[in-house]
């Protein structure tokens, strides 16, 4: 496998909260599909084949759950541990390829097969990373996936934006160049934590493009994935990153951050992101009532935002159905997980 991995300049940063004001705007109608689902906090979901799969972030056991579009719970899997298939850290991400789940642990893959799921067999595929290829400096994968029989491992430390795997798994290529994300020094030298922190990564159903967004402050990077390269297309830069920083490799949240992306994903044609606009104080109020955002902000894969969707139901995780005529997310309301099929219309 041959790639060359080309970067981006280096420009003067310039953040536009504006560009989400003077867009068409779209009301989406929306069915409950269940009530109170069994969630502590449901971070990403993804439709297949009618069914739904729900990643929660915040349990020890169980991480995936895979619902009908009915609302049935159909299985679920994903424990925490050191056993054959069990995950050592707590899952952020997983991808989707045919019909199995792919998860990036600590030093290995495991590929769930849905159908052995749904039929209780509970077989599970495990792929152990060579320590040298796998290498990230202590610091998690947070996605990964599969392309062409190689796999896309997404780590944003220092050293390692994204490692390419070769099926073999005996050699790989990095790609290490990260938006800049501060004018000055002091903010350039945090540029990779600021990435790490619950950052969001999706690759579009033909596998030609990457898009992966800022938790703290709202940043959206987009890459092209060709035969022999990897491109960067355009960085957005919407809400600009505040927070604390109380060591060389942490940061936190502060009364003054603006919560960015809580969660995106994207078709081959568009990427649909969920972008929360509430500050840290709000969120450390514990009666504050609106915690996440009403809107899905979809973007080309120019960085362009074309529209916002607007939705009774304030979303945490979001997925959109191939042909961009609705999806699924789910909701939060009084400390209590829906899941929602949305519905809307647009060329």
């Amino acid at each position: 496998m041959f790639v060359a991995l080309v970067g981006c300049k280096k420009n003067a940063i310039i953040y536009n909260p504006e560009i989400m004001d003077d867009v068409p705007q779209i009301e989406a109608t929306c069915d409950i599909i269940a009530d109170d689902i069994e969630c502590v906090y449901p971070r990403q979901i993804a439709e297949l084949d009618s069914m739904i799969i729900v990643l929660d972030f915040a349990v020890n056991e169980n991480f995936f759950h895979i619902y009908s579009n009915k609302g049935q719970l159909l299985a679920k899997f994903g424990k925490k541990g050191r056993g054959y298939g069990e995950l050592i850290s707590t899952p952020t991400h997983f991808s989707l390829d045919k019909h199995s789940i792919f998860v990036a642990d600590k030093n290995k893959i495991i590929e769930y097969d849905i159908a052995d799921l749904l039929a209780g067999n509970k077989q599970y595929t495990e792929q152990s990373m060579n320590n040298e290829v796998f290498k990230l400096n202590g610091n998690l994968p947070n996605n990964i996936y599969v392309k062409d029989g190689a796999y896309y491992c997404f780590c944003m430390s220092p050293d390692s934006r994204l490692k390419i795997i070769s099926s073999d798994i005996d050699s790989c290529l990095t790609y290490n160049i990260l938006p800049i994300l501060n004018n000055s020094d002091e903010g350039i030298a945090d540029n990779h934590i600021v990435w790490r922190y619950m950052p969001h990564t999706c690759i579009s159903p033909n596998k030609r493009y990457i898009a992966q967004t800022t938790y703290i402050g709202a940043v959206l990077d987009i890459l092209e994935i060709t035969n022999d390269k990897i491109q960067h297309v355009s960085t957005q830069y919407i809400i600009e990153p505040v927070y604390e920083k109380f060591d060389h490799n942490n940061i936190t949240i502060v009364d003054d951050t603006v919560i960015g992306f809580d969660a995106v994903c994207c078709t081959n044609e568009y990427i649909y992101g969920l972008i929360n606009g509430n500050m840290g104080k709000s969120l450390r109020n514990r009666d504050f009532q609106y915690p996440y955002t009403r809107n899905i902000s979809v973007f080309d894969w120019n960085g362009s935002l074309e529209r916002v969707i607007t939705t009774p139901y304030m979303m945490t995780s979001i997925c959109v159905l191939s042909n961009n005529q609705g999806g699924y997310a789910t909701t939060y309301k009084d400390g209590v997980y829906n899941l929602i099929k949305i519905n809307w219309e647009f060329s």
